[in-house]
């Protein structure tokens, strides 16, 4: 299975708001990048101890947010993610 391909058919090819990548590999990375809205977030939440690539030009082009996030504010975030969720 190929997770940007299946959050696309899931969304009815829209995307998801908000990506959380934990996994510390590039390739997540960049599936959590497919894997946005137009305008969406990813949030990088694991500790990469190395130099990744990131496809800049889908970033742009898709006005996509990085963020870093780190302990506790990661948790918050994940944390409001679910509640948001189970609202609706």
């Amino acid at each position: 299975m190929d997770p940007p391909e299946e959050v696309r058919r899931i969304t009815a090819g829209r995307g998801v708001d908000t990506a959380i990548e934990a996994a510390a590999l590039e390739k997540k990375v960049d599936q959590a990048i497919s894997s946005v809205k137009y305008g969406g977030l990813v949030t990088i939440a694991a500790l990469l101890d190395e130099t990744i690539r990131v496809n800049t030009l889908r970033v742009a082009l898709k006005e996509i947010q990085l963020d870093g996030s780190y302990g506790t504010k990661c948790c918050a975030k994940l944390s409001a993610l679910i509640a948001f969720r189970q609202s609706i």
